[in-house]
C-alpha cells in the first residue's frame, strides 16, 4: 500500500525542492505531481478556498499565513522556505530609494496578477535536469548570463516570442496540461528544451561581472581590481550607467567607448 510521502492530509506526492529552485517552481512541480491546479493546491495550504493566493509573485511570499501553510503541508522549516525565496533578497535596493529594483517584476498592474517577462531561462539547463525546474536567480534582473553554460539567457519564447510564463497553463487549464514538465511553453506547448544546443556564447567581459555581482551576494562585497565594493553599492553604480546608456546622449558615450564611430556636437 502506497502512503504519501510525508504522510498528510493535504498532498498525495511530495516533492523537496532542488538546490537554488525558486518557490514559484517547487510550488508548481508539486501541483502538478499532484494533478491539481494553482488555485486548488493554494486551497489546500490555507485550509479554505482561496483563488486569489497563488496568482501573485509566489517568489516573494510576502502572505506570511501562506508561508506557515506551506511548511504545515510540505514539513520544510520555515527558514529553509524563507532563505529560498526573494524576500532574503529584499536588500537589493538602491542606496536612495526603495523597490526591488534589481528584481524582475511579474506585474505593472493594480492586483498583482503575474503577466510579462518576469524570470529568465538558460535552456541548456531545462535540457540537462532530471526534472526540468527554475531557477531563483534568473529573477535577477543584472543577471542575463548562465553562469553554468557561459550563454545568454532567454526571457521569451523562440518559437512564439510569449513571455516564459510556465504556471500560465496551472490556472484553471486542462487536467492533461497540468502533467507536463515546467519546460514546456505555455503558449505554443513547444519544449524549450530542443532549444538547449541554439545557444549564442556569452561575452567573456560581461560574464565576468556579472559572476561578480552574484559571488558577492553572498558576502555582501564585490571585488574589483581596485578593492571591495559593497554589493548593493556596485549594483547601483550599474543601474545607474544603465540609465544613463538609455539617453540619447547617454547612447553616444556608449557607441564611442566600444569604438563605433559618433558624428554628433554635444558636452558629453
Amino acid at each position: 500500500m502506497n502512503r504519501r510521502v510525508p504522510y498528510n492530509q493535504v498532498l498525495d506526492i511530495y516533492l523537496p525542492p532542488f538546490p537554488s529552485e525558486s518557490i514559484t517552481s517547487w510550488i508548481v512541480r508539486l501541483a502538478r505531481a499532484n494533478a491539481i491546479g494553482l488555485h486548488e493546491f493554494g486551497s489546500r495550504v490555507y485550509g479554505v478556498t482561496a483563488h486569489s493566493t497563488t496568482a501573485s509573485d509566489l517568489d516573494v511570499l510576502k502572505n506570511k499565513q501562506f508561508l506557515l501553510g506551506l511548511c504545515r503541508v510540505t514539513g520544510r522549516r520555515l527558514e529553509e522556505i524563507e532563505l529560498a525565496s526573494l524576500a532574503a533578497w529584499e536588500w537589493l535596493l538602491s542606496a536612495e530609494s526603495p523597490g526591488r529594483r534589481w528584481l524582475l517584476a511579474p506585474s505593472r498592474v493594480p492586483g498583482g496578477a503575474r503577466q510579462g517577462q518576469w524570470t529568465h531561462a538558460c535552456f541548456s539547463c531545462l535540457a540537462q535536469d532530471d526534472k526540468p525546474f527554475f531557477r531563483v536567480y534568473w529573477r535577477f534582473a543584472f543577471v542575463t548570463e548562465c553562469m553554468v553554460h557561459h550563454a545568454p539567457l532567454h526571457d521569451v519564447c523562440p518559437r512564439c516570442s510569449g513571455s516564459l510564463d510556465y504556471p500560465r497553463m496551472d490556472r484553471g487549464s486542462i487536467l492533461a496540461k497540468r502533467l507536463l514538465p515546467l519546460s514546456v511553453c505555455p503558449h505554443c506547448s513547444v519544449d524549450w528544451r530542443i532549444y538547449g544546443q541554439r545557444t549564442q556564447t556569452s561575452n567573456p567581459m560581461l560574464y565576468a561581472m556579472q559572476r561578480r555581482l552574484l559571488k558577492g551576494l553572498s558576502t555582501r562585497w564585490v571585488t574589483e581590481k581596485n578593492g571591495m565594493v559593497l554589493a548593493s553599492l556596485a549594483l547601483d553604480g550599474v543601474h545607474r550607467l544603465a540609465k544613463c546608456f538609455r539617453t540619447e546622449v547617454g547612447s553616444r558615450v556608449a557607441a564611442r567607448l566600444i569604438g563605433e564611430p559618433v558624428h554628433a556636437q554635444s558636452g558629453e
